[in-house]
């Protein structure tokens, strides 16, 4: 596999048209470093591409249509810059609708109570769940009930000889 891995090494500039010229390449990864300008307009050519990151940087500019030639990729990040413009369409469109496109139901206001309300149900049934079920454990189980008192009866034993030591020291 043709790797080439630049990521995390404070590289700055653009990236080096020569570099488009790698057609071999599988994997590409400039991640974290502090590249400028534009994606190559001829990143198509890596016609083996299958992992393409360039995620934390500075790049700018619209992501090039070429990128759609890349018919291997299955990995590709460009997280994390400053890129503009809609995002170039490979294959068939999806039929649903993306829920960015659609305006809000709801105010955002009403999501968070909701939101809110779910969890303090599922932390109120889960309480009497643990609960019920610890007390009916001990109920049916004697050998667990009778070791659970023994350990905190041991517990405040051990508290209570730590206590006295610390008193007679003082």
């Amino acid at each position: 596999m043709a790797v080439f891995d630049l990521s995390c090494n404070r590289f700055s500039g653009e990236i080096p048209m020569e570099m488009m010229d790698l057609v071999g390449l599988q994997s590409l990864k400039l991640s974290g470093n502090q590249l400028t300008g534009n994606i190559p307009d001829n990143v198509g050519r890596l016609a083996h591409l299958e992992t393409l990151d360039l995620s934390s940087n500075h790049l700018t500019g619209a992501i090039p249509t070429s990128i759609t030639l890349l018919s291997s990729l299955s990995s590709l990040n460009l997280s994390y810059n400053n890129l503009s413009g809609a995002i170039p369409t490979c294959g068939f469109p999806l039929p649903a609708k993306c829920p960015a496109d659609e305006p809000p139901q709801q105010s955002p206001q009403a999501g968070v109570d909701s939101d809110m309300f779910e969890l303090y149900l599922s932390m109120g049934v889960g309480y009497v769940v643990v609960l019920w079920g610890t007390c009916a454990l001990f109920l049916f189980k004697k050998s667990w009930r009778m070791a659970y008192f023994c350990f905190f009866d041991d517990v405040a034993d051990k508290f209570f000889v730590a206590k006295e030591r610390l008193r007679r020291w003082m």
